[in-house]
């Protein structure tokens, strides 16, 4: 299994650096996010002492098997204590030990991807090497700046940019590569007016973000579907008002980040879900103060990351967890601003950024944060569901602590208390019978019942049918 997230340099001011004074540096889009799902441990927001520091900022992640590969501006990488070695931009880390591998490729870049033993980079083009010796396999140029997105589908790399010309063919900011030779090939769809930040593969299309207004043939406005077959624009047209840096497909839902405050003519400032199908907007709205530059799909859960101080009515600091059901926060809250990549491990999170001020106090910092538990390890789907008599709830606590488990309406009413006090570790389960505190019976509709712990919060939906 592969994991990747990718990050996006110089999105802000709070970052000095310029092409000028970085020629090998490139700006990096979105690739494929897998949907993962993995047994978290207990709830941590500290960084993992044993994961090593750079000398500036960290853009671009990805997890293959136990190596995490990372690219960004950085020239050294050490332990926070101790000395540093010397790195081109790119470097490989044991997700296990923290420590620094020897791959070293003589070309920099931002990493795209890590899959079958390649790592693919891109700079002012594209690069396949190694993942272990560090050799190149291949490589593409292009013009422009070259390549900011990259996706991989139907055996393809799909990628998107600023290119008129890649490996010598002339493209429209939209090209396709054979991954095993680098060979452009015939695929020649019309491309954008814009910057092509992420490309994001979907049942039968590619989902693209960015700064354009036209793609594909079609006006679009900062988001579209392309056909993987053409590459034209399909008619899923949703539509936001500002850039769109990362979209993670799951299911009948596309998930969307940016600078944005609007999304199919509805508020949603930095994050929206977007039906897969129609493009209309869902009424999931977790809503952020500041832009969202990265996310990472495992499960029912959300990561997200950028340059925000607040989730819905939750302080958090340019790092987030979010119920991609809900739109609920969890407790899981590292102080993370500005944070750029995001991959999921099997027992962590990875962060990788410019954290001036962030979890180690470092200029930047590459570390494993420990998730909260998934939703569905704590808080279990209420059986049956819709229900007319009763229903049961199960949750599970790994140690003593006093706990809550409430009913609420869709108006944040409390209509029922169904735990309260200190309960002991293992799983529990109590019913509802559809009355509320008074004993009266509740109207049909919607509810949410929320569990709280002395470190978390989790929320899930039941429909009450008389």
């Amino acid at each position: 299994m592969v994991r990747m997230a990718l990050g996006f340099p110089r999105r802000s001011s709070r970052y000095t650096h310029t092409p000028s004074q970085h020629p090998r540096l490139f700006l990096i889009a979105c690739s494929v996010i897998l949907a993962l799902g993995f047994v978290c441990p207990a709830a941590a927001q500290v960084a993992q002492p044993n994961f090593p520091v750079t000398d500036d900022a960290v853009t671009s992640t990805a997890i293959s098997g136990n190596t995490l590969y990372l690219g960004g501006w950085f020239t050294r990488i050490g332990p926070r204590e101790g000395p540093a070695v010397l790195r081109n931009g790119v470097a490989a880390v044991d997700v296990t030990t923290g420590s620094i591998l020897p791959w070293n490729p003589t070309t920099s870049g931002y990493i795209f991807a890590a899959t079958g033993g390649t790592v693919y980079l891109g700079g002012p083009g594209l690069m396949a090497v190694d993942g272990v010796t560090g050799l190149q396999k291949w490589a593409l140029s292009a013009n422009n700046s070259g390549i900011y997105a990259m996706a991989m589908a139907n055996g393809l790399i799909y990628v998107g940019g600023s290119f008129t010309t890649i490996g010598g063919v002339a493209r429209s900011g939209l090209a396709a590569i054979d991954p095993a030779t680098g060979a452009v090939t015939a695929w020649n769809p019309p491309g954008s007016n814009g910057l092509i930040w992420c490309l994001v593969p979907g049942p039968g299309v590619l989902y693209a973000g960015g700064d354009f207004t036209s793609i594909g043939g079609q006006p679009r406005n900062y988001i579209a579907a392309l056909s993987q077959e053409t590459g034209l624009a399909t008619a899923w047209n949703p539509g936001a008002d500002r850039r769109v840096y990362s979209l993670v497909p799951s299911g009948s839902v596309v998930y969307a980040a940016g600078e944005f405050g609007r999304v199919g003519g509805q508020y949603r400032r930095g994050l929206a879900a977007i039906d897969a199908s129609t493009g209309a907007v869902t009424s999931w709205n977790p809503s952020t103060n500041g832009d969202v530059w990265t996310m990472a799909l495992s499960g029912n859960t959300l990561y997200v990351g950028g340059v925000f101080t607040t989730v819905g009515t939750s302080s958090r600091n340019g790092a987030a967890e979010i119920h991609a059901e809900t739109g609920a926060t969890t407790a899981w809250s590292p102080d993370a601003y500005g944070a750029e990549s995001i991959a999921l491990g099997s027992n962590a999170v990875f962060l990788g950024g410019q954290f001036v001020d962030g979890i180690a106090k470092v200029s930047s910092v590459v570390t494993g944060i420990e998730p909260t538990p998934s939703v569905e390890s704590v808080l279990g789907p209420a059986a049956p569901n819709p229900f007319g008599a009763s229903t049961s709830i199960r949750f599970s606590l790994e140690k003593e602590e006093a706990v809550s488990l409430r009913v609420y309406n869709v108006h944040g009413r409390e209509i029922a208390v169904l735990a309260q006090g200190k309960h002991g570790v293992g799983t529990h389960v109590v019913g509802w019978d559809g009355t509320d505190r008074d004993g009266q019976a509740a109207v049909s509709g919607v509810y949410f019942y929320e569990l709280k712990t002395t470190t978390l919060s989790f929320k899930r939906k039941v429909v009450l049918v008389r």
